[in-house]
């Protein structure tokens, strides 16, 4: 769909007019009956969230408020940013209220999702972007930003887990605002829960349903299910796989989301020749990030490139897909080693929970 920015109308107040509120509108045009639905189911989760999370509370000013929603009948012959309506179909308009502030890729890397699609791998990692965060702070600041965003979408995802998986989690839909300053104090939100699919029916419907989300924050199982189809996965004797993917699916989103913050963000030692044990755990882990994300760059960018249909094969036969998953049980060990040698305790927390958010085997 199509998101623009309104004024939501308000009655006269006696004497005096109610200021109106600018909210977002997100105008869909769906062709198909499930498109349709996942419209529909967008707009019930926000309500839902509304009810579940106090108004005003700081939980609630991490996700877009319900504001309301309808559908224009295809009948009505009425043409929106998308286009006319599909016949026995419609248009689908769900007003929420504006969130503040920059996709977060955009402004860790200075550039788009569009543009990361293309642009080189070490490039991403090690700069120059113009614009770009890459390197700017210190490790208590890097820290702090990957905390925070931990912290803030917490309770989020707590009254979310009854409701719905996001199944969209990304740099791309996670909103940052930064104080006036340049300083810390980051505010983070998410956003676009189009994608969104019942906590329970999913449970049951995930080898029916289609694998969605940025290709960046695949966990594993999504890989294989898309290589190998849902049969290898109910097979799998390592199950914990298929439960990451049923069960934890944006728990993993959002452990790759902490560490990305925080090793774009970390200004990394330029003499490592004598590095204490605990700041050489942190360059190793570095390492081990740097390969799992450039293989989980590399797969999105040939993903989109090729095509799901096309990249289906190439991955069935390839050994990129195994390579990820192995730099990943890198990383894992890497997080938790570093995690154990570290003296500031807000680090070793980052680092062990960022683990166990990533790690299939994981509970916690």
């Amino acid at each position: 769909g199509a998101v623009m920015e309104v004024r939501e109308k308000r009655p006269e107040a006696e004497g005096s007019a109610m200021p109106q509120e600018l909210v977002a509108l997100k105008w869909s045009t769906p062709a198909r009956k499930e498109l349709h639905e996942a419209c529909v189911f967008e707009a019930a989760v926000l309500k839902q969230l509304a009810s579940v999370l106090p108004a005003g509370s700081n939980a609630a000013r991490r996700v877009p408020r319900h504001v309301a929603h309808g559908c224009f009948s295809s009948k009505e012959r009425l043409n929106g940013p998308m286009g006319p309506a599909t016949a026995g179909f419609g248009h689908f308009l769900l007003a929420m209220s504006k969130m503040e502030g920059r996709p977060l890729d955009r402004w860790l890397y200075g550039v788009d999702e569009q543009v990361l699609k293309t642009l080189p791998v070490e490039q991403l990692l090690h700069g120059p972007l113009k614009d770009s965060r890459l390197g700017s702070r210190d490790l208590a600041g890097a820290c702090n930003a990957a905390a925070r965003l931990l912290a803030q979408m917490a309770p989020v995802f707590q009254a979310l887990e009854s409701v719905a998986f996001h199944r969209d989690l990304s740099a791309h839909n996670f909103l940052i605002s930064c104080p006036e300053d340049g300083g810390s104090g980051e505010q983070f939100a998410v956003i676009d829960f189009g994608l969104a699919v019942g906590a329970g029916s999913w449970k049951q419907e995930w080898n029916v349903r289609n694998i969605a989300g940025d290709p960046r924050y695949f966990a594993p199982a999504a890989w294989m299910l898309l290589a190998y189809g849902h049969k290898y996965l109910q097979q799998n004797p390592d199950q914990h796989l298929l439960r990451q993917y049923k069960d934890r699916i944006d728990h993993f989103a959002m452990g790759v989301l902490a560490m990305e913050v925080f090793f774009a963000l970390w200004k990394c030692p330029a003499a490592q020749a004598e590095l204490e044990p605990a700041e050489r755990s942190l360059v190793i882990a570095r390492a081990a990030w740097h390969a799992y994300w450039g293989d989980a760059m590399r797969l999105f960018q040939r993903f989109h490139a090729e095509g799901a249909q096309r990249f289906r094969q190439v991955l069935a036969r390839s050994q990129a897909m195994w390579q990820f998953v192995e730099h990943l049980q890198a990383l894992c060990k890497a997080l938790r080693a570093a995690a154990d040698l570290q003296p500031d305790p807000a680090v070793a927390a980052v680092l062990r929970l960022s683990a166990g958010l990533l790690d299939w085997r994981s509970t916690t």
